[in-house]
């Protein structure tokens, strides 16, 4: 009797739902979905008609229902380091959703395929050479599951995935590290070349890496200035560290260049949008000859009548 009913037990429980026994913790870890989890890229972009440098943040913000289902929502903060463009994974963009299907561990994003229409991106519980069809350059294209190596950042070895896409336009793949998430993006395509890697994140509360936004430059104040401003460098003369304040009184792209005395560019110390706010930024001419040194600014925004601020000074490096 006692045989029977264990018999009888075990196809209880081989009958369950699968529903119960779907969802993959591991498999989830590939890409973690929480509240307040966050992605620092460092992205550059090269294509026909420009090129640009970013850094690029993304961030889970909260969650909503969408025909039925979880999705998480994702903001993206965007900082142009140099050019005019900047590029995107196809897992991330600056606003759109994201779930785990809790039955395959398949990933899901919105917008993308057919406008705002869910598009799967890549399978988290893949096995090595699994391939599926994924939504690439508004296709359904087939990705490959082709290498598992042990990816190294942070100074440490995370387990990995990476997924390859191939179509007739290009290609590009991802790289994603377990209790981390997408860790690389590269694309070819026609006219376009775009690379993402992973700066920083916060996962689950833990921080990883560098976080930050800004780029050479330290924001000393947030009060909003009355007007566009760029101040004497000091020290001046300097040897070899010298700081510039400025002050930005609307949000727009900023510039921040170094010539020397023939007027030839030789560094670019901040270029990017800025909030209003009072900057400095830090310049090192240990590399550079004494002599006389001009530093410029120039700063497009709405509030600006002219199509640009612009504002130059002269330094000296005394060696």
């Amino acid at each position: 009797m006692k045989f029977l009913l264990f018999i009888l037990l075990g196809f209880t429980l081989l009958g369950k739902s699968p529903e119960i026994y779907a969802w993959d913790s591991t498999a989830a870890k590939y890409m973690p979905l929480q509240i307040g989890n966050q992605w620092v890229y460092t992205s550059s972009l090269i294509s026909f008609s420009g090129s640009g440098t970013s850094i690029d943040k993304y961030i889970i913000t909260g969650t909503q229902i969408i025909n039925g289902k979880l999705y998480y929502n994702l903001t993206g903060i965007h900082v142009l380091i140099s050019g005019f463009y900047s590029c995107g994974s196809r897992l991330f963009s600056a606003n759109t959703q994201l779930r785990i299907d809790s039955l395959t561990m398949n990933l899901f994003r919105t917008g993308v395929c057919n406008n705002n229409a869910e598009g799967l991106v890549d399978s988290l519980a893949a096995k090595f050479r699994d391939s599926s069809l994924t939504c690439f350059n508004l296709n359904s294209t087939k990705t490959c599951f082709n290498d598992s190596s042990d990816f190294y950042i942070f100074n440490t070895f995370f387990k990995s995935k990476r997924f390859t896409t191939v179509d007739i336009n290009g290609g590009n793949d991802q790289t994603f590290l377990e209790g981390i998430g997408l860790a690389k993006y590269n694309a070819s395509i026609t006219n376009y070349t775009c690379y993402q890697i992973l700066k920083g994140c916060i996962i689950n509360g833990i921080i990883y890496g560098d976080t930050s936004m800004i780029i050479g430059i330290n924001q000393t104040g947030s009060e909003v200035p009355e007007k566009f401003e760029l101040s004497q460098n000091f020290p001046n003369p300097f040897n070899p560290l010298t700081h510039f304040g400025f002050r930005v009184a609307d949000f727009g792209l900023v510039s921040l260049t170094i010539y020397n005395a023939l007027g030839k560019e030789i560094k670019i110390l901040v270029n990017q949008q800025l909030q209003p706010g009072t900057y400095q930024a830090e310049w090192d001419a240990s590399a550079f000859p004494s002599g006389v040194y001009y530093y410029r600014i120039a700063i497009q925004s709405d509030k600006l009548e002219s199509e640009k601020f612009t504002e130059t000074k002269k330094m000296v490096l005394i060696k």
